[in-house]
């Protein structure tokens, strides 16, 4: 005879709301690792959201250009980094509104707000790997 059944108590499984898993690509030799759209919580400067991932390579590379949705600017949030991934050194894109030292990238010019639990197409260029599209998640506020 079958069973079926749904979790109880305070941390089951299916009473938390569900959100996109992680995205990973390749782009060439560039491994793309954890994409995802953090909204800004920060309230400095005009970003409107974060893109954050890993780009991981067995040969160097550089980041030339990523593009968020239709039209959105996404620019590093300090303009002297460079965006080089090179091999057994990953390059970490992180949120600025959590403490890092990592770079960031800031998106202005979203046409439309930012709904967690949705995905919004990402576009990462490069040097020389071409360039790669996913639909990344949409996260909560990290702050």
């Amino acid at each position: 005879m079958p069973l079926a059944g749904c979790a109880a108590g305070r941390d089951d499984a299916t009473s938390h709301e569900s959100s996109p898993h992680l995205v990973n690509a390749d782009a060439g030799s560039v491994a793309v690792r954890n994409v995802v759209v953090w909204p800004s919580n920060s309230g400095s400067g005009t970003a409107q959201a974060y893109v954050t991932f890993t780009l991981v390579s067995q040969v160097t590379d550089t980041l030339t250009g990523v593009s968020v949705g239709n039209g959105a600017t996404v620019t590093p949030t300090d303009p002297t980094v460079q965006l080089v991934v090179k091999p057994q050194a990953p390059l970490v894109i992180s949120n600025p509104d959590t403490p890092t030292t990592n770079p960031g990238l800031a998106i202005t010019g979203l046409t439309k707000p930012l709904v967690p639990g949705t995905t919004i197409p990402v576009t990462l260029n490069f040097q020389n790997a071409g360039s790669v599209t996913v639909q990344a998640p949409v996260r909560e506020s990290s702050v």
